[in-house]
């Protein structure tokens, strides 16, 4: 009986210490990372079909 009640004591802690944690620390969680793309939306300053593309995946290109 004794094991149990113990358990449930350092349980109930340990949850009511999160809690206090979550209450008490407002500020936003920071961190930092890197964010890969599958998708991305071009957009073109002007209008027409391309011709052909001089650059292939992965080669550098000035802006």
């Amino acid at each position: 009986m004794l094991p149990k009640i113990a358990a449930f004591v350092l349980v109930a802690s340990v949850l009511i210490g999160i809690l206090a944690f979550s209450q008490w620390s407002t500020e936003p969680l920071k961190v930092s990372g890197f964010i890969e793309a599958d998708e991305i939306r071009l957009g073109s300053r002007v209008g027409g079909r391309v011709r052909a593309v001089y650059a292939k995946e992965g080669d550098a290109v000035k802006p």
